[in-house]
């Protein structure tokens, strides 16, 4: 009899530490979609080719002001988000009017960024979605 009260009091207190713990985890994400650069490694055209001089195409958070910066490649992007748990809506997006030989990654990752309205962080990327499906994939390097 004894035995049965302590296993379902440790049951208890297990139970009632997840519950604890479940409110906590959409801060942690937002806190670490804030305090990474995001750096592009793969799009709806498969992984970015990252030559070893070029500097990659990234975005970076700012949840206070709900604005993102970022490279895309060859100019400055920035723009304004929106996050509701696990939905992202992308506002207007701007940047700075360089015109480099290959614009096609630029390009394609600020129209992707008009579409995504989902994201999830998995092993240490950030994953953008619109609805199910996998738009870019970026790798995260703590600041």
């Amino acid at each position: 009899m004894k035995k049965n009260v302590v296993f379902h009091l440790q049951k208890i207190v297990f139970l009632a530490s997840l519950l604890l713990l479940l409110p906590s985890c959409p801060e942690k994400n937002k806190r670490l979609l804030e305090q990474t650069t995001w750096e592009l490694e793969e799009t709806t055209l498969g992984r970015v080719i990252k030559s070893a001089t070029e500097r990659p195409p990234s975005i970076q958070f700012s949840l206070e002001e709900r604005r993102f910066t970022g490279f895309g490649g060859c100019n400055q992007i920035m723009g304004s988000f929106e996050l509701n748990k696990k939905r992202i809506t992308i506002g207007q997006i701007g940047g700075t009017k360089m015109n480099c030989p290959n614009m096609s990654t630029e390009n394609l990752l600020i129209s992707s960024l008009h579409q995504v309205n989902r994201y999830k962080l998995e092993e240490g990327k950030l994953i953008l979605l619109k609805d199910k499906s996998q738009v870019l994939v970026f790798t995260g390097k703590k600041e």
